[in-house]
C-alpha cells in the first residue's frame, strides 16, 4: 500500500477545499492511475472478445484516426476533458479514488 503524506486546504468553517500532495507521492500517484488504466483498458479488450489485430496494423489505424482529428478536439496537446493543472488532476484522482 501506498503512504501518502497529505495536507489539506480548509475554507474559513474548517471544511476541506483540497489536498497538497509532495511532488513524489503525486508522481506515484501518476504511475499508479496509469497502471490501473492500463489493467482496465485489458480487462475491458479481453471481456470484448474482439478480434486481435496485429500491433502494426492498431498502430496504422491510431495514427490514421488521429490525422483526421480536428485541431479543435484538443488544447494544447491535452484532450480539453482532461485537467489543465497539477490540482485539477488531483481533484479528478480524489474523486477516482473515492469510488
Amino acid at each position: 500500500m501506498m503512504s501518502i503524506r497529505e495536507r489539506y486546504v480548509v475554507d474559513k468553517n474548517g471544511t476541506p477545499v483540497s489536498v497538497l500532495v509532495d511532488i513524489e507521492d503525486y508522481r506515484r500517484l501518476l504511475e499508479a492511475l496509469e497502471e490501473l488504466e492500463s489493467i482496465r483498458a485489458y480487462d475491458l479488450a479481453k471481456a470484448s472478445r474482439d478480434e486481435a489485430l496485429p500491433f502494426e496494423q492498431a498502430v496504422a489505424e491510431i495514427e490514421r484516426d488521429r490525422e483526421s482529428r480536428t485541431p479543435s478536439g484538443f488544447c494544447g496537446g491535452r484532450r480539453r476533458n482532461w485537467p489543465s493543472s497539477p490540482l485539477a488532476t488531483m481533484s479528478v484522482f480524489a474523486t477516482l479514488f473515492a469510488l
